[in-house]
């Protein structure tokens, strides 16, 4: 069962029947190891504008814009609710850091999302530097809308999962838009890898197949690509 399934009552569907595992942990410990590193890639440029101290002095988010955060091991959709207060987070600052250790101009503000689907009960707060935006043509936001269809798309696959045991709100993009993403991705990296590839998806996926066609001609021998 993947382990947001009994999670958070209403966000999660929680599946009732044993799940099987379709990516062994061979395959998928190194692309979850890669993810993590594109992760800190994305935060790192979701800190920039923090560190170089353009958000210190307004608001970064307005009331009812389109966002894009990770909740409970997965990433959702939702819209800014409210603002909530201050904050030092750690994905900015480091570890145990209090408002004190902090000089009071480089304090961070957080909001309340409002996940799409849910009510009030369901609110959560997060830090600016750790909401995505899902609209314009920022590389911190088209980087990390790319990388939240892909984190997503790992722990699907990971655990066998069907989209609507996923949760509602559940972030993915259209082929279309992953295109379009990818493309200005491309242009701002100066890169002709794909997403997937700097992902390591198209790699896990690769192995995934050699692995299989592996167990078929043990199991069967010749007749297995018969």
């Amino acid at each position: 069962m993947p382990p947001w399934g009994p999670v958070a009552t209403k966000k999660f569907t929680e599946c009732k029947k044993q799940r099987c595992v379709r990516i062994p942990p061979s395959i998928a410990k190194p692309w979850e190891s890669r993810m993590e590193f594109v992760q800190s890639t994305v935060q790192e440029l979701l800190n920039r504008d923090h560190r170089s101290g353009r958000f210190r002095r307004e608001m970064k988010f307005a009331v009812g814009e389109a966002v894009l955060v990770m909740s409970k091991g997965l990433y959702f959709s939702g819209t800014i609710h409210c603002c909530y207060r201050v904050a030092v987070p750690a994905t900015l600052f480091g570890p145990n850091r209090q408002l004190k250790d902090i000089p009071k101009d480089q304090w961070v503000q957080t909001y309340l999302i409002r996940f799409e689907g849910f009510g009030l009960d369901h609110d959560e707060e997060y830090p600016e530097n750790e909401i995505i935006r899902r609209i314009g043509d920022c590389p911190a936001n088209i980087m990390g809308m790319l990388y939240a269809h892909e984190w997503n798309t790992l722990q699907r696959m990971r655990y066998n999962c069907e989209d609507w045991e996923m949760g509602d709100g559940t972030w993915y993009l259209p082929d279309d838009t992953y295109g379009f993403l990818e493309q200005q991705w491309k242009r701002h990296n100066n890169t002709v890898r794909t997403f997937s590839q700097f992902c390591g998806r198209q790699d896990a996926l690769h192995d995934l197949a050699a692995e299989k066609a592996t167990f078929m001609r043990t199991m069967f021998g010749n007749d297995a690509g018969r």
